[in-house]
């Protein structure tokens, strides 16, 4: 995935707003990391990412 990422963030033209981000868990293995709030956190840092993404802190 991370050198996909970097082809396509090489090839997508530098005027481009288009954010091209990699989250990478190097400790979850193929079914992500345990823990019984684990999701929540995941859930909350996507849900955060898309508030500052469309703008919405700024207001």
């Amino acid at each position: 995935p991370t050198k996909w990422v970097a082809k396509v963030r090489d090839l997508t033209c530098s005027s481009c707003a288009r954010a091209i981000i990699l989250k990478a868990n190097m400790d979850g293995g193929h079914f992500g990391e345990g823990g019984r709030y684990k999701h929540c956190e995941e859930t909350s840092l996507e849900y955060a990412f898309l508030i500052k993404a469309v703008g919405m802190l700024d207001k």
